[in-house]
């Protein structure tokens, strides 16, 4: 039983990633910003890894409106400048 929720695991996975995203159009790009290196460590990590997480589960649903969604992270360093940049 365990053989074959692995194997359905990762051939849904596979599966998905070339099936799945190949048909879909250009992606839908999101940018976000965040302190991954300064004050707020503790937190950004993980909600950041849950931002692209979030894209994938929408990519393997079709995406938004048939476009793939792209998420772009970037580390501001707790400097309001650097994130406007």
């Amino acid at each position: 039983m365990k053989r074959l929720t692995k194997a359905l695991a990762v051939f849904s996975m596979v599966g998905g990633a070339l099936f799945g995203t190949q048909a879909l159009a250009e992606p839908f790009k999101i940018g976000i910003c965040y302190d991954l290196s300064k004050a707020y460590t503790f937190a950004t990590p993980q909600v950041s890894q849950a931002a692209m997480d979030l894209a994938k589960l929408i990519n393997m649903k079709g995406g938004i409106g048939g476009e793939p969604v792209e998420v772009i992270v970037r580390d501001h360093g707790n400097e309001p400048q650097r994130g406007i940049e």
